[in-house]
């Protein structure tokens, strides 16, 4: 362990992906991986992808905003909202839109 601790400590220092690589090819297991990461004072970064998924540059006219945050209403069918939400599925991008009556908040559709 010790040989090893020190001679991963070198590689760790130059680029994490060698010391992947090292694993891998030494058949360690995840478990121990951690372990060893933990004793030299590392932690695995992720780094997510950032995705633009507003157009504000765009040519079509922007509605008025009727409700004008007055979200509160007695009559069913009156006032509706609704929101798209972008969900991502392996490489696809899926849309989900709900809306909702503000009288009762049940999804409408």
């Amino acid at each position: 362990l010790n040989n090893s601790t020190r001679m991963l400590n070198e590689i760790a220092l130059e680029c994490l992906p060698l010391l992947w690589r090292f694993f891998r090819v030494h058949k360690y297991c995840r478990s121990y991986i951690g372990l060893l990461m933990k004793e030299m004072g590392l932690k695995s970064v992720l780094k997510r992808k950032f995705v633009v998924t507003t157009d504000s540059n765009h040519v079509y006219p922007i509605v008025k905003n009727v409700l004008n945050r007055d979200f509160n209403s007695l009559e069913i069918g009156e006032k509706w909202i609704s929101d798209t939400t972008y969900i991502r599925v392996n490489d696809n991008w899926n849309y989900l839109t709900t809306i909702i009556d503000l009288a009762d908040r049940k999804v409408v559709s």
